[in-house]
């Protein structure tokens, strides 16, 4: 989501808690109403900041790290937002126009399951291995399709499945069509090739 103000804004961040700190500064009890709003926001900017798995972004540290143990700090940090999720739908008496959708709190819960269950059955206590776990989205498909709609709009079976065969082919596994692409969100973010987005779980480097 975006606020229309003086460019576009993400709700769930830091800059928009500040914003209601700075709206609330003189009044206590405008304090006290929206602090269980500022709790949210910051528990979701966590999420999303240890979900991407990168740790300096937009010229900020933000204190991530690629998960390397089983009882790994972020994996607790998953947990406390599911638990504030939990509390949240527990006030609100269960699923309805106060709380999130059934859906929504589904893909928040297995999400955080299934970082959790990976890294409880691979990564080692030693930190040998390293579970990247910003690959666990969808990205990687989704800007191969992308591709292909660039190549033809509306393509039938077989101009799709030629297109597949140019972009994994031709252009390479490597190409453009496994690096990440160039967002008026993102700015210039920096491409990754399909060894670092598509590689399995690998050694740490020391």
């Amino acid at each position: 989501m975006a606020l229309a103000s003086a460019g576009a804004l993400q709700v769930m961040s830091q800059t928009c808690i500040r914003m209601i700190k700075e709206y609330c500064a003189d009044n206590t009890e405008l304090v006290e109403s929206y602090q269980p709003m500022i709790d949210l926001i910051h528990q979701i900017d966590r999420l999303v900041d240890i979900m991407n798995g990168t740790s300096y972004s937009k010229g900020k540290d933000r204190d991530v790290e690629r998960i390397n143990e089983p009882r790994h700090r972020h994996i607790f940090e998953l947990f406390d937002v599911l638990r504030m999720f939990e509390e949240w739908k527990d006030e609100c008496g269960g699923f309805n126009d106060k709380f999130v959708t059934a859906q929504t709190y589904e893909d928040l819960v297995w999400m955080v399951f299934g970082i959790a269950g990976v890294a409880s059955l691979y990564l080692k206590d030693d930190k040998s291995l390293v579970m990247h776990q910003g690959r666990s989205g969808s990205d990687v498909c989704e800007h191969f399709f992308s591709q292909i709609r660039y190549i033809c709009s509306n393509p039938i079976m077989q101009q799709a499945r030629e297109g597949a065969s140019a972009l994994s082919g031709a252009i390479g596994m490597d190409g453009a069509s496994f690096q990440f692409s160039s967002k008026s969100n993102s700015g210039n973010a920096a491409k990754a090739t399909a060894d670092e987005l598509m590689a399995p779980i690998s050694i740490t480097n020391k």
